[in-house]
């Protein structure tokens, strides 16, 4: 992001793969496999660790969508996350840079909608299939 007067996101970068911390949840998991044969609870563990590895503001956001299972505002986000407008604003849209939500824009003077990408649904689904 800009630092300065904008706060704007200013540059992306590649995403690099496999990544280190992809690596150690990939080593995790295979570990975790050794101790217990149940794939699914351990995909389930890795992916609460990796949430926990979130950025507290990120977590809440991505928790908040997915209580949600529908779009929200971004002064609902904030609510559910119990921080300013503007913070949401900025969490939402570095996880949109991310793939893992989506901005549907509002037009007209409506407040844009922000929902779950299809990637985040997936993995959200795969960790908790009894949420359906």
């Amino acid at each position: 992001r800009d630092s300065y007067a904008t706060r704007e996101i200013d540059f992306i970068p590649e995403v690099e793969l496999p990544t280190r911390l992809s690596k150690v949840f990939v080593m995790l998991y295979k570990a975790f496999e050794v101790i217990d044969k149940d794939p699914d609870g351990n995909y389930k563990l890795v992916y609460r660790i990796g949430m926990d590895t979130l950025p507290i503001q990120r977590k809440l956001a991505l928790e908040a969508l997915i209580t949600a299972n529908d779009t929200l505002s971004i002064a609902e986000v904030a609510n559910a996350m119990r921080y300013p407008l503007n913070s949401a604003r900025r969490v939402l849209e570095e996880l949109q840079v991310h793939g893992l939500v989506i901005r549907n824009v509002g037009g007209n003077g409506r407040a844009d909608k922000w929902s779950l990408s299809e990637y985040a649904k997936y993995l959200h689904a795969k960790a908790f299939p009894e949420l359906k």
